[in-house]
């Protein structure tokens, strides 16, 4: 017969207390706070990178566009003896701040623009930073479609706005040197 005796054993504590089932299963109005301003210093620390992040998209995006309006102006070139369009001819309508001025909007002028066989989509011919907005009729405000122009340079004799009235030839594109791929 064995005669050691053992302590008693307690017995284990209730979960569940008598007044409150849920008490321990809240936060507390301290633990909220102490969550969310961890959460804003967080938000804080991150937003420079993600401002950066957004930047290096719209300038991968704005390179994008410049290379395929390049590729363009080749393929047009190549297809017209290498001559490029002039400067106020390869898309119709113009470029103003004038309230009421439904050129600054309407895609199917780049679309039936001397390029448009060559760059499909209209959103090719606007930066992608480019928040600016056009004042129509009643003063509705629209994005504007395009932001990207062709340079004076690229018109006709006697043509454009120099001031002495001389303006270049038409350019030659095959003296136009472009980075390959």
């Amino acid at each position: 017969m064995n005669t050691h005796s053992h302590p008693p054993v307690a017995e284990p504590a209730s979960t569940h207390s008598t007044h409150d089932p849920q008490a321990g299963a809240c936060f507390s109005q301290v633990d909220l706070l102490t969550v969310i301003v961890v959460l804003m210093l967080l938000g804080l620390l991150l937003r420079p990178a993600l401002a950066r992040t957004l930047v290096t998209d719209q300038t991968l995006q704005c390179r994008n566009n410049l290379r395929q309006l390049i590729h363009g102006w080749r393929m047009y070139a190549e297809d017209h003896n290498g001559k490029l369009p002039n400067c106020f001819d390869w898309v119709h309508g113009a470029l103003s701040y004038a309230a009421g001025n439904r050129d600054n909007t309407n895609i199917s002028y780049l679309i039936s623009g001397m390029l448009g066989p060559y760059v499909r989509n209209p959103a090719v011919y606007k930066c992608p930073a480019d928040q600016s907005q056009a004042i129509e009729d009643y003063g509705v405000k629209l994005p504007r479609v395009r932001s990207y122009c062709m340079s004076q340079s690229f018109c006709d004799p006697n043509e454009g706005h120099l001031e002495d009235g001389d303006s270049p030839p038409n350019f030659d594109s095959s003296r136009i040197i472009v980075g390959r791929d």
